[in-house]
């Protein structure tokens, strides 16, 4: 079975996000639908293509807290995964709300120095970061420079099998954050 796991480019939702937000600015700067943030332009490599998938579900205390270290099973992570949080904000709320932008579920700096550490390809999560407003660069980037790249905004992920692993396709990225044609 195959799961589109893309939030289509919703441009078109620049108009309903508050001028006066922050979040109008960094939406601005490309950061709407799914997408990867190479903050320091690297290229992902073309064995990230695939990758074993684990899907953590945080939907049950997403919206009260951060995600912490003991609330993962660590034990089902393996180097090269693609980890992907389900917070369930997408089912909740319309993409690029303000209640979606103010959507917690970010995982802890623990966490995700936790994650880079093993390292894992990905770090996905159904929200607008792993960490928000001027932390997220700050976790964006060191992920980045350990060869971990955090794709947001992922979309169905309450369809994924929540006990068992999935292989999981990724397209290439160039420097630039864009799609390798042909590939």
């Amino acid at each position: 079975m195959f799961i589109d796991l893309s939030l289509a480019n919703q441009s078109h939702l620049l108009a309903s996000v508050d001028s006066s937000d922050h979040n109008q600015a960094v939406m601005k700067l490309g950061h709407y639908g799914t997408h990867l943030d190479t903050y320091l332009r690297t290229s992902v490599p073309l064995e990230f293509t695939r990758s074993r998938g684990v899907m953590i579900d945080i939907s049950p205390f997403s919206r009260e807290r951060a995600v912490e270290l003991a609330d993962v099973p660590l034990d089902r992570i393996r180097p090269g995964d693609f980890v992907l949080f389900h917070t369930g904000a997408l089912l909740r709320h319309q993409y690029a709300s303000q209640d979606y932008f103010h959507e917690l579920g970010e995982p802890s700096w623990e966490l995700i120095d936790t994650l880079c550490a093993l390292p894992v390809r990905f770090i996905g999560i159904d929200i607008h970061g792993i960490r928000m407003r001027e932390e997220h660069g700050q976790a964006d980037r060191p992920c980045e420079e350990k060869g971990v790249y955090v794709i947001e905004n992922i979309n169905n992920s309450q369809l994924l099998p929540r006990k068992e692993a999935f292989t999981i396709s990724t397209p290439c990225f160039d420097p630039g954050g864009g799609r390798l044609p042909g590939r």
